[in-house]
């Protein structure tokens, strides 16, 4: 019975969610706004199932800046009240690690726009939640006035924004929206105030231009459709994702000195920047009043707050009084677009073509894309960003002979290329590395091809100790695709070299392999190979669970000809029974022989 109470209680609940994840969808009242956000339906209330506030510092960048918003305050402005506002941001902040905001500790504070506490009112509820919590999430130092407004008429809306400018914010973010028209394009006038930003959600009704996401002072943030692929992330446009041209507001200069594309007429192009917003890649949030738990929310709205973070970090990182953000972010983006923000370059929000396509640089579904923090920062408060360069392994202790294949990471630079180098062996224009024939200590180094002041480096040790650890190749089972004659048998490839034996494949050798079975699968750690050739030879080395799925672990190409006893090491770490070494030699009529093949491994 117990269990037929709790399954009816959560089918109650997702039928409220979904009913209002419809309710909640704009409205053509040019008298009011609605919130743009989308709650994403059959989650579990019990526990986040959403984007996590370190994923989401993560994939913008955000984790790469220390500063988190000190000094600074985010005014957001909603409509009605959310009683229990406080109690679940202390909630969300406590299962994220985040440090507490309370009116307490001064961090947090509500305002009711008209003296007394609003009617309450679970739609707008949720999204007084979303706002304070993510808002919160990104910049956890900065203090946060929730500004509460008595309904959601647009006079009060906009009442409130001026009611939040008496507390003197950093950025007033407003996650609400209606479609522009000539009745309200007079409160663009609220916004013109130097030295505060103000953030708004372009909505969620596709393809269409709405204030107050459109007045000139205003940023307004479209929407995104994230994209993971293992531990990489990427976004599309989304389709819910306002935005258009504006068909009452004339193009502001930044917009003129960007110049838009497909924009004839100048006008006011929309949105000026993009978030993930899609309910579906969305974001946790924890609401009591009236939903009971976590849920998932995506919409614009949920991009206006996180934008406002973004600039209250900004003016946090600097003394200096930064005033025209939004004018700057168009500059940054001229200057350096790659490096600052990441381009949305698919993905519609309508059937109207090019204006609902997205594409390179800016469009009229995601704007300029959403943010690379770690650059864009900088890049509004005026510094510098340094390229930084680092190689990875950053130490790695080598035998004489043996290879290691080095990696390097550029940030802060659109072009990643690099050139390498080393005090002592030998490294190709790739980054693989071959040991020198005496023992000692050398440097690799990667050098920015842009910015050739920023290297990094790795300390590299060779000695002459063999591998310690067991060769599981020795007298294992194998087969090959040819051989010269049965004097020069696969199995002799094996024996660890007894004898002076060998595996010889035919003259002109192209593309013959020889492969081990271990009779086991084992972590694989390097190999080890003797082999001798009259010409210029190439080989590859696989791994494979099964003998049919193969995975290359080492691509060697030898530049001149190899004298007999030469042992070659390579490292890699691959798992697999199967061990497999496909020989090529380039040049008609010679041939390779291996001597010895040995792969270690536990």
């Amino acid at each position: 019975m117990r269990k037929i109470k709790q399954a009816f209680k959560l089918s109650i609940i997702s039928s409220l969610v979904l009913s209002f994840a419809v309710a909640a969808a704009p409205k053509f009242d040019f008298t009011k706004a609605e919130p743009p956000y989308r709650i994403k339906p059959n989650t579990s209330f019990l526990a986040p199932s959403g984007l996590a506030p370190a994923t989401v510092l993560h994939i913008y960048g955000f984790d790469a800046i220390p500063n988190q918003g000190e000094g600074t305050t985010i005014a957001i402005v909603d409509a009605y009240d959310n009683p229990n506002a406080e109690q679940d941001l202390a909630t969300f902040s406590s299962y994220f690690n985040l440090p507490p905001c309370t009116t307490a500790n001064g961090c947090f504070k509500k305002v009711y726009a008209s003296g007394t506490q609003p009617a309450g009112n679970t739609g707008w509820g949720i999204e007084i939640s979303l706002d304070i919590q993510w808002a919160h999430a990104i910049a956890p130092k900065a203090k946060i006035i929730l500004v509460e407004t008595a309904d959601n008429y647009l006079t009060n809306l906009y009442g409130g924004v001026s009611v939040a400018l008496q507390y003197n914010p950093d950025v007033v973010s407003m996650s609400w929206g209606s479609l522009e028209s000539t009745s309200t394009q007079s409160y663009g006038s609220i916004f013109n105030v130097s030295g505060v930003e103000f953030t708004a959600a372009s909505m969620d009704s596709g393809h269409g231009v709405y204030f107050p996401a459109a007045f000139p002072n205003v940023i307004g943030v479209g929407g995104t459709t994230l994209q993971t692929n293992a531990n990489n992330y990427s976004e599309v446009a989304w389709t819910g994702s306002g935005g258009g041209i504006s068909a009452l507001q004339p193009e502001p200069s930044y917009q003129v000195n960007y110049s838009l594309p497909n924009n004839p007429n100048n006008m006011r192009g929309v949105p000026d920047v993009a978030y993930i917003a899609d309910p579906n890649t969305g974001f946790s949030i924890y609401d009591s009043y009236g939903y009971s738990g976590w849920m998932v929310i995506g919409g614009t709205s949920a991009g206006a707050p996180q934008w406002a973070s973004l600039i209250a970090i900004a003016k946090s990182a600097t003394s200096s009084k930064l005033v025209n953000i939004l004018s700057n972010l168009y500059s940054i983006a001229k200057a350096n677009y790659s490096g600052t923000f990441n381009d949305v370059v698919s993905g519609t929000n309508g059937s109207c073509g090019t204006l609902c396509t997205a594409t390179t640089g800016y469009d009229y579904v995601t704007g300029l894309g959403s943010p690379k923090a770690s650059a864009l920062i900088p890049a509004i408060i005026g510094q510098p960003v340094s390229t930084v360069v680092t190689v990875s392994p950053a130490t790695v202790s080598l035998t004489t002979g043996q290879t290691q294949q080095f990696t390097a990471s550029v940030t802060n630079n659109a072009n990643t290329s690099v050139n390498w180098s080393a005090t002592g062996g030998a490294i190709t224009s790739t980054g693989l590395y071959t040991a020198p024939l005496s023992t000692g200590s050398y440097v690799v180094t990667a050098t920015s091809v842009a910015s050739p002041t920023a290297k990094g480096t790795s300390n590299v040790t060779v000695t002459t100790t063999p591998p310690t650890n067991t060769n599981l190749a020795l007298n294992k089972s194998t087969t090959a695709s040819t051989q010269f004659s049965s004097t020069y048998s696969s199995a002799k490839a094996v024996d660890a070299d007894v004898n002076n034996t060998r595996w010889c494949a035919i003259n002109g050798t192209q593309g013959q392999w020889l492969t081990v079975d271990l009779g086991a699968t084992y972590a694989l750690t390097s190999s080890k190979l003797k082999w001798e050739s009259n010409g210029v030879w190439q080989y590859k080395i696989e791994v494979s669970p099964d003998g049919i799925t193969w995975q290359l672990a080492v691509d060697r190409t030898a530049n001149t000809q190899t004298p007999q006893n030469s042992y070659y090491t390579d490292n890699f770490t691959k798992s697999g029974r199967y061990v497999r070494v496909t020989a090529t030699q380039t040049q008609t009529g010679h041939w390779a022989s291996i001597y010895d093949f040995e792969v270690f491994g536990s």
